[in-house]
């Protein structure tokens, strides 16, 4: 009979095998408990943090919120990405692109006419500098303007006149390289959308270190917790200018670090990333080559 089954060993104490399930049994109990002991306080952990969030942002705006957020997502991104504007000086015609690695760009399209046998007769008139989800939304919204201009592909029947008149935001977040403009101003309000808040957090949002590859597969991250994420990891806080009807004023509306009274919007994380030496560099080399 099984009970009256022993197992032995030198130096140990005998059990049956009736025991050793019955320890076993208990061990699964035990799991079992302190499984549902950890679901228990990762959800009060969850239901915490997601009280703390709404605190932070239950009075911001959604739509205020959306350019903090694309602010808090640029902060530690390099500003290397622009929209060009090339002329062809055997036609006239100006090629409107975009590029994520401009000095790349730049010498594809000399190379591209030195591989017809044709001297690369080329000048850049100037640049929209921007971060590097937003250079083809600019360049696609730029060649919807002139459209009825195009002549094949991103080649435009417009001149320089054109291009100053219609597309620079604001002159004085232009600088000027013999002639060349690299526009640094704001384009991209209009594709900073709403971030609709959500206080349900998921588990990987809190335990992104302790949760399993079955919990990321459904998993889209909360933009409060990036937000908020963001704001601790860089000791800053990130806001934007909003327009109250009450007083007839503009506030500063964000979030920032308690370490810190330093904030920024993205008008200023644009100038903080002016890079003057990079762009002028650029502009003079393809032009004096």
């Amino acid at each position: 009979m099984n009970e009256l089954i022993k197992i032995e060993h030198q130096g140990q104490r005998v059990l049956t095998t009736q025991q050793l399930a019955e320890n076993r049994d208990f061990f699964k109990r035990k799991m079992k408990q302190l499984n549902e002991q950890n679901e228990k306080l990762q959800q009060q952990v969850i239901k915490n943090q997601s009280g703390f969030l709404k605190n932070i942002f239950e009075k911001i705006d959604e739509v205020t919120l959306g350019y903090i957020y694309q602010t808090a997502k640029c902060f530690n991104k390099p500003m290397t990405s622009c929209v060009y504007f090339i002329k062809n000086k055997y036609s006239g015609s100006i090629k409107i692109g975009c590029s994520e690695h401009p000095q790349r760009r730049m010498n594809e399209l000399k190379t591209a006419f030195v591989t017809v046998g044709m001297k690369p007769k080329l000048e850049l008139l100037g640049l929209i500098v921007t971060f590097d989800e937003f250079a083809q939304k600019i360049e696609h919204d730029i060649h919807e303007f002139f459209k009825a201009k195009r002549l094949m592909g991103e080649w435009f029947d417009i001149n320089e006149e054109d291009i100053f008149n219609n597309v620079i935001v604001n002159l004085a977040d232009v600088t000027f390289f013999n002639g060349t403009f690299v526009d640094y101003s704001v384009h991209e309000w209009e594709y900073m959308y709403p971030v609709i808040k959500n206080y349900n957090l998921h588990p990987c949002d809190v335990f992104p270190e302790k949760t399993n590859i079955v919990d990321w597969l459904d998993f889209r991250p909360n933009k409060l917790v990036e937000i908020y994420n963001l704001v601790e990891r860089n000791n800053i806080g990130f806001y934007d200018k909003v327009f109250m009807e009450k007083d007839g004023l503009l506030h500063q509306i964000g979030v920032k670090s308690i370490n810190t009274n330093r904030m920024i919007d993205f008008r200023e994380l644009k100038k903080l990333k002016q890079d003057d030496y990079f762009w002028g560099n650029l502009v003079l080399n393809f032009n004096n080559n």
